[in-house]
């Protein structure tokens, strides 16, 4: 019987097509290159939601922006697609706690601005099914 506590949980998060090319930000500058997830965050590390493992849920998406700062800091997030269960809950503190380059002006200067559309994917594994059915060797 394997208990929940040792189970292995992942969460990856990567770029959709381009959905937002720019936008207007508080200082008036419209940022013409959005900021970018950098590869420093480990994204495995973010929790699986107890919601979820009480439900018997074994992956979802979220899809989720983020504000960045001109220094690369999360700022905020806005959640486009919450599958519930905890997880866009999950995915907002793991996307604050991530780095990300900032965005960039028309010229060329670090600016405030939303990221692009993305997704981080929550798998538990083993599935749910298969811990409640646990195989049984024959001798």
């Amino acid at each position: 019987d394997v208990g929940s506590a040792s189970l292995l949980r992942l969460a990856r998060a990567f770029v959709l097509a381009p959905v937002v090319a720019a936008c207007a930000c508080a200082s008036g500058r419209h940022a013409v290159k959005a900021p970018m997830l950098t590869n420093a965050f480990n994204w495995e590390s973010c929790a699986f939601p107890r919601e979820a493992d009480n439900a018997g849920v074994d992956q979802a998406s979220v899809e989720m922006r983020v504000m960045v700062g001109e220094n690369g800091r999360a700022l905020d997030t806005e959640v486009l697609r919450d599958p519930g269960f905890g997880f866009a809950e999950a995915a907002r503190v793991c996307a604050m706690k991530a780095s990300y380059s900032p965005g960039r002006d028309e010229h060329g200067a670090p600016t405030r601005a939303m990221t692009k559309r993305f997704r981080v994917r929550f798998e538990r594994w083993p599935p749910e099914a298969e811990r409640a059915s646990p195989t049984r060797h024959r001798n």
